[in-house]
């Protein structure tokens, strides 16, 4: 689990740094320019923003019900990591028009990937800090078994 969020994570980097997301749109509108279907985006774009937050609905209740145990240790850095993809989807798929907004949109999108990220983090750092009080818990019990058998 933490391996998959770590490259998911890096991954997120790579692309940030290498200014993917803006390229691959600025290909993407062009495709579509080209094809003649940019005046008629917008069904697509709904339909593609809704899917994406179907998906995750669905993921969420799926995970809220038939792995409890799990959900319940990684439920913070899932909906951290989740929020993150979902947004991703919407700005690829929204091709310029939330980039358009300038200032404030620029704002909102640092802002939602920042709480996201920090919200995953916590997530992650909460649950180590859980495997550490375990670890712990597990050597002094064995000390003191050890020390009550000699």
């Amino acid at each position: 689990m933490w391996t998959v969020l770590g490259l998911l994570f890096l991954a997120l980097v790579v692309v940030k740094a290498g200014s993917l997301v803006a390229k691959l749109s600025d290909v993407a509108r062009g495709e579509v320019q080209a094809d003649g279907m940019y005046e008629g985006r917008r069904p697509w774009q709904v339909t593609m923003v809704a899917l994406a937050a179907g998906t995750a609905v669905v993921q969420i209740s799926w995970c809220m019900q038939h792995v409890t145990e799990r959900w319940k240790r990684y439920r913070w850095t899932i909906l951290g990591a989740g929020t993150i993809i979902c947004f991703g989807l919407i700005r690829a798929v929204s091709l310029h028009e939330l980039d358009a907004m300038k200032g404030l949109m620029t704002a909102a999108k640092v802002l939602v990937e920042l709480v996201a990220s920090g919200v995953a983090a916590w997530g992650a750092v909460k649950r180590i800090g859980e495997l550490r009080r375990r670890r712990d818990e597990t050597v002094i019990r064995e000390k003191q078994l050890l020390e009550r058998s000699t």
